[in-house]
């Protein structure tokens, strides 16, 4: 099977799906400038991955010196006895007490994970499918194609959200005290553990089993909850202060909502001055009546929206508008006593006649 040429015409989750369907074997090649990168097929799903020399199992041992978890000068002993042995460092590593099996597994598996979604931002670049090399690097790792396809896109699509939040790898972060709730993931109480309002982005990467982008949602998500915040930093080439904390989704609606309802209670006041005024300078005649009216419908508009806009609904009818003193019976009335007809829509608008 001969399967080569460019990703801007052939793109990385084709070329995967293809050999998933074709359940073939081998290593996928990928340059992209300077940069190189293998992703190694059994079967149709992958089993391991290495971008220029980084592979899942340089990801974890980098891990373990930069987080402290095994000092650098007892890490290049285990390098050596492992060497000696003809044994992988991992093995060694293990088998010294540093990490579980199953704290292996996991890491391996979120680091190759990760490691293949970023490839999907490769959008150009080269590609080239050997399916005379069947090795893999370290211990095979088994990500299902589908799986890795549909991840990377999500990924692609969710990463102008997340760098919009967190514009820059500077940005340190602390915990806030704010108790855990019981359905935060074991790796969101890892990133809440390690920060110390000194670390940026970039430090805590090298301190976790996985990747920026992975990194970068936990910490929108703890943010957002409330449970950790930004220390003051200036942005690159500025002097501007990132903000202290994100608002929930909720939180910046009711602010919109309050100032919306400001907003109009500031208008309902300029109209009836307005209108007031307008009676007082010419207060006889059909166009002052029919000016007139159309104030009060404005008026009625107004509170009509500051209702939804508080209520998170339209009323039911304008009686309801009374009874929660919203607004008077007489300012429910035109001229001559008739009363103002409400009508609502399935659209969410209304009208006043």
């Amino acid at each position: 099977m001969i399967l080569a040429g460019g990703l801007d015409d052939f793109s990385l989750p084709d070329i995967l799906q293809l050999l998933m369907q074709q359940r073939k074997s081998g290593v996928l090649r990928l340059s992209r400038n300077r940069e190189k990168a293998e992703i190694f097929i059994s079967q149709g799903n992958v089993t391991g991955v290495r971008v220029g020399n980084k592979t899942p199992e340089t990801k974890i041992q980098d891990m373990l010196v930069e987080s402290g978890r095994i000092e650098r000068k007892d890490f290049l002993q285990m390098r050596e006895l492992s060497e000696s042995m003809n044994r992988s460092l991992m093995a060694t590593l293990s088998a010294k007490g540093y990490f579980s099996e199953e704290e292996k597994e996991s890491w391996l598996s979120t680091a190759a994970e990760d490691m293949v979604c970023d490839l999907f931002a490769w959008t150009d670049g080269e590609y080239a499918f050997d399916a005379q090399q069947k090795a893999t690097p370290g211990a095979p790792l088994h990500i299902s194609t589908d799986f890795a396809c549909m991840e990377g896109m999500r990924r692609i699509d969710e990463w102008g959200r997340l760098k919009e939040i967190l514009p820059h790898e500077e940005m340190v972060f602390k915990p806030t005290g704010r108790p855990l709730e019981s359905e935060v993931t074991g790796y969101e109480q890892w990133v809440l553990e390690i920060l110390d309002g000194e670390k940026n982005l970039l430090k805590l990467e090298k301190e976790l089993p996985f990747g920026s982008f992975r990194l970068y949602e936990i910490l929108a998500q703890l943010w957002n909850s409330g449970h950790i915040l930004a220390e003051d930093a200036p942005l690159p080439g500025n002097e501007t202060k990132l903000p202290v904390s994100v608002q929930s989704e909720k939180d910046q609606k009711t602010a919109l909502l309050l100032g919306t309802a400001a907003l109009i209670f500031l208008m309902t006041l300029l109209f009836r001055f307005a209108a007031m005024s307008f009676l007082a300078t010419d207060g006889a005649g059909d166009y002052s009546a029919v000016i007139h009216q159309r104030l009060q419908a404005e008026n009625v508009e107004i509170f009509v929206v500051d209702f939804a806009a508080r209520r998170d609904r339209l009323p039911e009818d304008l009686l309801e508008m009374e009874k929660e003193k919203i607004l008077t019976r007489e300012e429910l009335k035109k001229r001559g006593g008739r009363y103002f007809v409400y009508e609502k829509y399935e659209t969410g608008e209304f009208t006043i006649k």
